[in-house]
């Protein structure tokens, strides 16, 4: 809804949430990934986007509280600290 003519190209998808520590509270983490997974139908807590807004490119992530609470696990950061250095990059030029 964001950009221009509702089209943007998805970034990082590939960058999804794994659980090197194992962690448990009163379930296990992959079961929590399970369920956020099922429960949006995204595949990970954010969803990173580059497109137009009135011409001008914008980088954007945008985040989904039904996907464990818009939690910010390793995967969430990762994309945000690559939103963030695409947007140096693209600033420098």
């Amino acid at each position: 809804m964001l950009f221009d003519e509702g089209k943007f190209e998805e970034l990082d998808a590939e960058v999804i949430s794994v659980d090197p520590l194992e962690f448990v509270d009163t379930k296990p983490y992959p079961l929590r990934l399970t369920q956020a997974k099922s429960l949006s139908g995204l595949p990970e807590a954010i969803i990173n986007g580059r497109g137009k807004v009135g011409e001008h490119l914008v980088l954007a992530g945008a985040m989904d509280m039904s996907f464990i609470g818009g939690s910010m696990g390793s995967a969430v950061g990762e994309k945000v600290t690559r939103l963030i250095e695409r947007g140096l990059e693209n600033m420098a030029q």
